[in-house]
């Protein structure tokens, strides 16, 4: 028997679940481990564990770069971070929100960490770390280039922080939702976008404080539309 025939022949004998029953077992669940508490930290500790590693080689290896990257090839080290950082984002959120890819939503519903935001403390979890790259990336680069922590650091969050603040927003859609990889092709887009506003002539002339104002209008961006999401998990079967 081919897979595609005992797929069709599984779902036949299994037939299909009352979605009323099966809303009405989820919003009990929920609501029996509501008197459950779970600290906040507990929670972030937890959800980190099942962040699949590549995550945080990747995080490691941005730092063992930096770390060895020297004053000639400071420079071209640092565009190909500020290159990348829209990847870094986009997987991040990718990572955050694998349990809708793999249809285990509602399987997740019904835990005691999902009832208390299993999103947000995967997010947190990423986001700390990725968090802590760039601000030791930035530090490093900052002794290295002879530049400011500052303009390093808004070189790497404005891409950074763009992409998140997109993806936020598209997840919240049904399509964003029904396709988790879609994060990725917004870190593609806003990789395009960087890469043809920095050739644009003139570019390097505007002054330094409008791009410390925009990298500071995107963090505040990034957490409004990241608190959206989180409630939209919470309310998503209450």
């Amino acid at each position: 028997m081919k897979d595609k025939d005992l797929r069709m022949a599984l779902s036949e004998y299994a037939g299909t679940p009352d979605y009323m029953k099966k809303d009405a077992f989820i919003k009990s669940m929920r609501k029996d481990m509501n008197d459950v508490k779970v600290s906040g930290l507990k929670m972030v500790l937890t959800q980190a564990r099942y962040i699949r590693i590549y995550m945080w080689i990747l995080s490691v290896a941005l730092l063992i770069v930096t770390l060895f990257s020297s004053g000639k090839t400071a420079k071209n080290v640092m565009n190909i971070m500020t290159m990348i950082m829209p990847f870094f984002a986009g997987l991040g959120v990718f990572e955050a929100m694998r349990a809708k890819m793999y249809k285990m939503f509602e399987l997740e519903s019904v835990t005691l960490l999902s009832g208390k935001g299993a999103f947000f403390a995967r997010m947190v979890a990423i986001g700390s770390v990725q968090f802590a790259v760039i601000t030791f990336v930035s530090i490093i680069f900052s002794r290295s280039m002879d530049s400011g922590v500052i303009m390093i650091a808004v070189q790497l969050i404005i891409p950074f922080a763009l992409t998140n603040t997109i993806c936020f927003i598209l997840e919240r859609t049904s399509f964003g939702r029904d396709n988790v990889w879609s994060c990725l092709a917004v870190s593609g887009i806003v990789f395009v976008m960087r890469e043809t506003i920095k050739n644009m002539p003139g570019i390097l002339k505007i002054d330094h404080r409008v791009f410390v104002l925009l990298a500071a209008v995107l963090l505040v961006l990034q957490a409004v539309e990241f608190n959206k999401t989180v409630k939209m998990e919470k309310l998503a079967w209450s």
